[in-house]
């Protein structure tokens, strides 16, 4: 699951950040995270075949939340990198994070369903997916996923309000 965790690793030290304010913690693990960030943009939007949360299907190839993760997680790494005062890394990570998250959705949004959902991976369009790898991390991060995907989201019956600042 090596996708999957480093998306992991990196979104949850941004959270970690956000909530004790700690830019020193970023700023002594910039290189490791900077180091997984890399192996997220060779291998995120494209994953290639490995175990996942979604571990019910078995090992499976372009699994529609692992790519969301690990783009999120890329977007993530541009805030730790803005926090740290590595500007033109924040911008170049934004910009793949943008670029990534407009193939993702041209790969996972089955358009043509009614109505259209994402798919758990992208060469099934007969198969539903519910992205889930949002959690609880707050509003600037996320931006780059509810943006892209919002006109298909629904609110699920399970789902539980969620504090304004974590939205």
């Amino acid at each position: 699951m090596p996708l999957e965790e480093c998306g992991n690793m990196i979104i949850t030290t941004l959270a970690y950040s956000q909530r004790t304010e700690d830019t020193a913690y970023l700023s002594q693990h910039y290189t490791i995270l900077k180091q997984w960030t890399g192996y997220l943009i060779q291998e995120a939007l494209i994953p290639a075949n490995q175990l996942s949360t979604d571990d019910f299907q078995g090992q499976l190839a372009n699994q529609t939340n692992l790519a969301l993760k690990g783009i999120i997680a890329i977007q993530a790494m541009s805030e730790i990198a803005s926090k740290t005062g590595n500007t033109d890394d924040a911008q170049n990570y934004s910009s793949i994070a943008h670029e990534y998250i407009a193939q993702w959705q041209d790969l996972a949004v089955v358009t043509s369903a009614s109505p259209p959902h994402t798919n758990l991976d992208y060469q099934d369009n007969s198969s539903h997916g519910k992205p889930y790898v949002c959690g609880s991390v707050k509003r600037g991060m996320l931006m780059i996923y509810r943006t892209s995907i919002q006109s298909i989201r629904r609110p699920s019956p399970w789902s539980e309000p969620r504090p304004a600042e974590y939205l």
